[in-house]
């Protein structure tokens, strides 16, 4: 299919396919400079984004609701101490 008769294909409402509207929108971005994976990645971020910043508020809600716990630690580690209680040198 040429260029020119994907266009004129495309003025008559319904009859392109899946294949034509593919068509031309690759045709689209070539001419525009732009390829068509990384359009349709770029499309897809957005909806990964969102996806992402829910799962992130509902994990905040969990913890501000007191539905989550903070585990116990699996290891202790000793107490701290300080320098001068150690005999080191303080500069």
């Amino acid at each position: 299919m040429r260029e020119g008769q994907a266009v004129a294909d495309a003025k008559a409402p319904g009859a392109l396919g899946v294949a034509g509207v593919a068509l031309l929108l690759a045709l689209f971005l070539v001419v525009g400079g732009i390829g068509l994976d990384r359009y349709l990645r770029n499309c897809k971020a957005a909806v990964i984004y969102e996806g992402t910043r829910d799962i992130h508020t509902l994990m905040q809600a969990d913890w501000a609701l007191g539905l989550k716990k903070e585990k116990p630690a699996r290891k202790t580690l000793p107490p701290w101490k300080p320098a001068e209680s150690r005999g080191a040198v303080a500069l």
